[in-house]
């Protein structure tokens, strides 16, 4: 993007940033006003008419919503903000946390027209400083939004502004909490303002706010709280720096009102970034395996996080430069893979920079997948980005059908290796091709980008079965007779059946066995031919859970192979489910869920509804790990009623969430 002037910054102005939130909250509509006020573009862009500049690909503007992630920057009061603009679907929470990775910082935007959204309740539980910008002002804010901040963030999330309006009700502008001013904007969309005096209503209101903000503030250091319990209130400037030291640690979020398409509150939000969110030397975004900050390390690192198409659609690779002035002539990968490095430019032209903090681009080919860091010589191994958990699994059908062979496999391998949060596998029982991911509108972006004739439906869930009673004595036979009735083939054996950990089944050798009935080398064969008769099963429902022991047998010299034997076993293994009396089990798992502590009441009654029994509940500072047992088939409806519910889901904690469907130890209830 060419600027009216040359702009210079280093890592100490520069900011890198990432607009999060739910879909149609409006982070696009916020980034090309942005875009406009700081000069970047002549006029705003605007989605609705197809004109962003964000959203400039084709099917973008078709749909009107964003796609791909979008990377641009502007300067801002001598200091140089980098946006990304992740999508807000329900298919990107995966790329989110990947990219959101190589950033600083980030503003959560939020509808404020309705409820608060359990996707940006999600954004706004993370840990690095955020700022929060409620859109969508011209309405009246929900009444449940600022109530529903404070919960998600886990810290206080004071306003800085509050809506302008005429005596009409007509928004005008926002109310300046920390200077005490109206700020009305001007009618041609420039996003101009005018400062104004506070009316008697506005002063009450903004009194109000700014006592609630400097209590917030005072909350987060001890010095801060004595000097304000002495001076009963903080002065303008003790406030900024008390507040610009909570934001960059985490212990307050707060909150801005905005209305992009009129320029409404953007100002302020600019002025917020650069004050309150940290540059790229002060937040350590990045930190290597061993928890030291990746700035530090010496020489060149840099860390790929996203690609996209661009506008002629060729596509373009956007990566964070961690550490480095100056790009070496190659480059090493995590695994010690040495690869011509490419060229690199830097996001406001052609020039090629890679100045440490910055984002930069290129089109020349990268190895492996976003995520990649690459170094001029020493293996850096990057901490993996905390991902959403895994929610949902869908097994993997052509369209006729049937199982997808080799080709759409690795087609399908190929899209996933390049998309966080999912994974591929196949089912140890049931042999269904399984694809697993965050949402369903995710899975389903895969296989459409697998270009494949591929769909994806709910997967078998995988039943088992065992034995309720021992079946002792039990004698597998093969045999085969010829015309005269003389056999041609033979194996016998006599086996014991009984019920054991459900876990595993177990096959021994009772001791003792004589060779002249059952000679060894027969031993292997019916073992092979019981194992997998049980994992065969009845009805196809494998068997699990018992535990085999071969006692005797009888063998024909000329006749036996070890090929008789092991059908012999298999037929041990029918009668055994005869006599034992088949018992049905359905799989659970236990599922470990990390939940704000005035949620676990709304929690508890969900999962019993749904046949879940609470086994444990652990404190965690302001949370709770509730952990529960529940039918694997009961899942999906425990998801859909936390949804509905608007219960935010901090984390899975335990190991067996969340499920994938593979092969858990059963339970019979």
């Amino acid at each position: 993007m060419a600027m009216g002037r040359r702009h210079r910054f280093d890592n100490v102005d520069t900011r890198v940033l990432a607009l999060v939130g739910h879909r149609a909250s409006g982070k696009t509509s916020l980034a090309d006003r942005l875009l406009c006020m700081a000069g970047v573009t002549r006029s705003p862009g605007s989605v609705d008419n197809g004109t962003s500049l964000m959203d400039h690909r084709s099917e973008e503007r078709r749909r009107r919503a964003s796609i791909e992630p979008s990377v641009a920057w502007l300067p801002w009061r001598d200091h140089r903000i980098e946006l990304v603009d992740l999508p807000g679907g329900p298919d990107t929470p995966g790329r989110s946390a990947a990219l959101q990775h190589g950033t600083d910082s980030c503003v959560v935007v939020i509808d404020g027209s309705h409820a608060l959204q359990v996707p940006a309740t999600r954004r706004l539980g993370q840990v690095c400083p955020r700022l929060v910008v409620v859109t969508h002002v011209d309405r009246m804010v929900h009444p449940d939004i600022h109530d529903g901040l404070t919960s998600a963030a886990g810290c206080p999330t004071p306003w800085l502004n509050l809506p302008f309006r005429d005596e009409e009700g007509t928004l005008v502008g926002t109310l300046d909490v920390i200077r005490g001013v109206a700020n009305r904007v001007a009618d041609d969309g420039t996003g101009a303002c005018s400062v104004e005096p506070l009316s008697r209503a506005d002063a009450e209101r903004v009194a109000m706010a700014r006592s609630a903000l400097e209590e917030a503030v005072a909350l987060t250091d001890d010095a801060l709280l004595e000097r304000y319990l002495e001076d009963f209130g903080l002065t303008e400037t003790t406030l900024l720096s008390g507040l610009t030291a909570a934001v960059r640690s985490g212990r307050l979020v707060p909150a801005l009102h905005a209305m992009p398409p009129l320029g409404i509150g953007c100002r302020a939000i600019l002025d917020a970034v650069v004050q309150f969110l940290p540059a790229a030397n002060q937040w350590p975004g990045a930190v290597d395996r061993d928890g030291a900050p990746v700035d530090d390390a010496p020489g060149f690192a840099a860390q790929w996080l996203c690609s996209q198409s661009d506008a002629e659609g060729g596509v373009v690779h956007h990566l964070r430069v961690w550490a480095g002035e100056g790009a070496p002539t190659t480059w090493v990968a995590e695994d010690g893979t040495r690869v011509r490095s490419p060229k690199l430019y830097d996001l406001r032209g052609p020039r090629r920079a890679t100045a440490s903090g910055r984002l930069v681009a290129t089109w020349d080919g990268l190895p492996g997948a976003p995520g990649a860091v690459f170094t001029d010589g020493p293996r850096l191994r990057m901490s993996e980005p905390m991902l959403p958990p895994s929610l949902v699994t869908r097994a993997l059908k052509t369209r006729d059908g049937q199982q997808p062979g080799d080709i759409e496999l690795a087609a399908v391998a190929r899209v996933v290796e390049r998309t966080p949060g999912t994974e591929l596998e196949t089912h140890p029982v049931t042999g269904a091709h399984l694809l697993t991911g965050i949402t369903g509108a995710q899975l389903q972006r895969v296989l459409e980008e697998t270009g494949r004739p591929l769909s994806a439906t709910r997967p078998p869930v995988p039943w088992l079965q065992t034995i309720a009673r021992p079946a002792l004595g039990v004698v597998g036979l093969y045999k085969e007779v010829d015309d005269l009735g003389l056999p041609v083939a033979f194996g016998q054996c006599v086996v014991d059946f009984s019920p054991g950990d459900l876990s595993a089944s177990t096959v021994r050798v009772a001791p003792g066995i004589d060779p002249e009935d059952l000679p060894s080398r027969f031993l292997p064969a019916i073992e092979r031919g019981v194992l997998s008769a049980l994992a065969r099963g009845r009805d196809g429902v494998p068997v699990v859970g018992i535990d085999v022991v071969i006692q005797d047998g009888r063998y024909d010299m000329l006749q036996s192979t070890p090929e008789h034997f092991e059908s012999a076993g298999a037929d041990a293994v029918v009668q055994a489910l005869q006599r034992g009396g088949a018992q049905l089990l359905e799989p659970w798992i236990r599922v470990g869920l990390e939940v704000g502590a005035d949620e676990v009441g709304r929690l508890i009654p969900i999962f019993a509804g749904c046949r879940g029994q609470l086994t444990g509940v652990d404190t965690r500072q302001a949370a709770m790990i509730v952990s529960f047992d529940l039918p694997v088939g009961s899942w999906p409806e425990v998801l859909e009623r936390v949804e509905r519910s608007h219960i935010l889901i901090r984390s899975f904690v335990r190991n067996e969430a969340p499920p994938r469907l593979s092969l858990e130890r059963p339970a019979a209830r």
